[in-house]
């Protein structure tokens, strides 16, 4: 194998190593906005049932259990989404990484072809 085909096999590969890393990032993405949208869905509901005044001790006692029970999911949603904001940083990072050799590669092995092409004189 020639350092020209190697150097084209190199790219093919971190291409698709680059589409592999994209992809993940876009699902990090995608569990990052989905917690999110939980968490809004949680604080519209709350924001109800904070506006609606109890008019019986039974409802005062629903209301609270439910005030409580948001509290406690509050708190996981949020936990859950640091982690997948932490996840998502380093799979932004590799992404990157990624996204530069393959267009290193590229640009090499363009450049490669060009030389390839181009007639050798002899004043080289």
């Amino acid at each position: 194998m020639t350092d020209a085909a190697r150097l084209a096999a190199l790219a093919a590969i971190s291409r698709m190593q680059k589409e592999a890393d994209l992809a993940r990032l876009a699902g990090a993405k995608l569990r990052c906005r989905r917690i999110e949208e939980r968490l809004a869905a949680l604080d519209s509901d709350l924001a109800a049932v904070r506006d609606r005044m109890p008019c019986e001790a039974a409802e005062m006692g629903q209301r609270d259990a439910y005030l409580r029970w948001s509290a406690g999911r509050r708190l996981s949603l949020d936990a859950e989404l640091t982690g997948a904001r932490a996840v998502m940083a380093v799979v932004e990072a590799a992404a990157a990484r990624s996204f530069g050799r393959a267009e290193v590669l590229d640009d090499l092995t363009a450049r490669a072809r060009l030389a390839r092409r181009q007639p050798r004189t002899g004043a080289d």
